[in-house]
């Protein structure tokens, strides 16, 4: 029992100390999008390439417009046209928008510019 509490505690103390600090912020990019909607099908191969590109550094998250987590994001961020990228910081603050068909190099250069250490 006394193992399990130490690595408990250990777990605990690692995590803080590695999310403390400007240096361990996370992104997420949130992709609203609609089931039925070919723009969004278009840009499906370049949201796949960008997951293998950034899928260790950043968070993906996908949510259709239709369902109720999809709703909730269409309103806080003012969702107006689909497919929309938000790159959101941990705190939930959008950090960088598309709407619409999108460049795949834009927003490569967006997150990259994101995660880079010096942006920091």
């Amino acid at each position: 029992m006394k193992e399990y509490i130490f690595i408990f505690l250990l777990a605990v103390v690692l995590s803080s100390a590695c999310g403390s600090g400007r240096n361990a912020e996370r992104f997420t990019l949130i992709e609203i999008r609609a089931s039925a909607c070919e723009p969004c099908e278009r840009t499906e191969p370049a949201m796949n390439e960008l997951r293998r590109s950034f899928g260790t550094r950043l968070r993906f998250e996908s949510y259709d417009i239709n369902d109720p987590r999809g709703r909730l994001y269409v309103s806080q961020y003012r969702v107006r046209v689909v497919p929309t990228l938000i790159i959101i910081d941990d705190e939930g603050r959008a950090r960088y928008r598309s709407e619409g068909v999108f460049d795949p190099s834009d927003v490569r250069r967006s997150i990259e510019r994101l995660i880079a250490p010096s942006a920091r």
